[in-house]
């Protein structure tokens, strides 16, 4: 089976998870990075009337059978439904994320070796740019000046490529000034008038 990786936005969702261990407190502080609104119970703690609301559940108890039972409540009430020991019992699996600020990473082997998920992760860390985070915002706010600018697509995707580059070595928003510079540069006689648009 493949599973699809998808993003979804979680601000103000409930995000219910039931299990006080380890594994549940990461998942939590997982969840909370993205702002959902995370309630952890115990066992004994919880009642089945509280998924009602949630967006999702995730069972982390060391009761297989609970978990089961948790499962087959959150997938007839259609509920988004993880279970930390058993991919067969979830309807979505929880993956190893990396997060900054706006870039998220996502990494799933579909259940079968969080080892690898992990190490995969620690590998794509060690490589990210220090100021990622800055890198993604700066170039959130060129994109729609790039868009509207009368381009071809191949040229546009130059550009962005230019201007990435750029803001990566300078760390730095550019200049309007400084964009045009680096169209002019790569496109030569294609942009003599664009500066005067």
């Amino acid at each position: 089976m493949a599973y699809f990786p998808f993003f979804i936005n979680l601000s103000n969702q409930i995000c219910i998870i039931i299990g006080d261990g380890a594994v549940a407190r990461r998942k939590a502080a997982t969840l909370e990075k993205f702002d959902g609104i995370v309630s952890i119970y115990g066992v004994g703690e919880w009642k089945y009337e509280m998924f009602e609301q949630a967006f999702l559940v995730i069972a982390a108890t060391d009761d297989r059978e609970l978990n089961h039972q948790i499962a087959v409540f959150c997938k007839e009430h259609h509920i988004f439904v993880n279970v930390a020991d058993s991919k067969e019992d979830s309807n979505f699996l929880f993956p190893s994320v990396i997060q900054r600020g706006s870039l998220s990473v996502g990494i799933s082997t579909e259940g079968k070796s969080p080892l690898v998920s992990a190490q995969i992760r620690k590998e794509i860390e060690a490589v990210l740019p220090e100021n990622i985070s800055e890198l993604t915002d700066m170039m959130g706010e060129m994109r729609n000046y790039i868009k509207n600018l009368p381009l071809s697509k191949t040229d546009k995707k130059n550009m962005f490529q230019a201007v990435y580059e750029k803001i990566k070595e300078e760390n730095r928003k550019l200049e309007e000034e400084e964009v045009i510079a680096i169209m002019n540069q790569l496109l030569g006689d294609k942009n003599d008038n664009i500066s005067n648009k």
